[in-house]
């Protein structure tokens, strides 16, 4: 799959290139996966070009696009294109925004208002 991926890099434009994988090929299928819709959307876009570059190179892909039943002939006919996140780095961004966080500031009059409120609720958790 690095292979064909690299190969794919060929075609795509420089700023998509670090952001789409080559996940798996099955059942006619190119399967791949980005990192954000953004690319998502804009690999759907490119999806014809990709195609025609995959059946007009299909010598440089070699078998990794072809199979036996069909004795080498292309068998490629459809992309399909999924966004996976990286899930540690998302993570790591919401861990980092939660400790950054700053409490918001209120108003004088507004802390007032609230103490206000708060001591004439009966409800003890949420007074």
């Amino acid at each position: 799959m690095a292979h064909i991926t690299q190969l794919l890099h060929h075609i795509l434009p420089i700023e998509c290139r670090n952001h789409v994988q080559v996940a798996n090929v099955r059942q006619q299928i190119l399967m791949l996966i980005t990192d954000s819709p953004v690319w998502t959307t804009r690999l759907r876009q490119l999806s014809p070009q990709i195609l025609q570059y995959i059946h007009d190179n299909s010598a440089k892909f070699g078998n990794s696009f072809s199979d036996a039943q069909t004795h080498g002939k292309q068998v490629i006919h459809h992309i399909q294109i999924s966004t996976r996140y990286h899930t540690e780095s998302t993570d790591e961004k919401r861990a980092e925004a939660k400790t950054n966080r700053k409490h918001p500031e209120i108003s004088q009059k507004t802390a007032e208002l609230l103490s206000q409120s708060a001591n004439s609720i009966d409800h003890q958790p949420l007074k």
